[in-house]
């Protein structure tokens, strides 16, 4: 069994197994689903500006109401930039090859 992080404890194994799934499930499904929207919007930087945008967004906010108080944007924009930069890069990159 593997430590949680979060609690300390030892994770379940089938919580990990579930976990695994689950996320190349989902990964699964975002490609399919991007593949679709791509053969018929076949603007990929497009598609992932759009898509960093909401990711962005949704993340801000849901800090906002976990913590109760706003990010430091000017800091987190040092230290997120250079990430969120080659990301959308690999993210374009991989689309136009789909």
């Amino acid at each position: 069994a593997a430590l949680c992080p979060a609690t300390g404890t030892m994770a379940s194994p089938r919580l990990l197994a579930l976990l695994v799934v689950g996320y190349y499930a989902t990964s699964t499904l975002n490609s399919v689903l991007t593949k679709q929207i791509l053969t018929s919007f076949p603007r990929p930087l497009t598609v992932t500006l759009w898509q960093q945008l909401f990711s962005s967004l949704y993340s801000v906010l849901h800090f906002r109401v976990t913590t109760g108080r706003w990010l430091d944007l000017q800091r987190h924009a040092r230290r997120v930039m250079p990430v969120a930069v080659a990301l959308v890069i690999a993210l374009v990159a991989y689309r136009a090859a789909l």
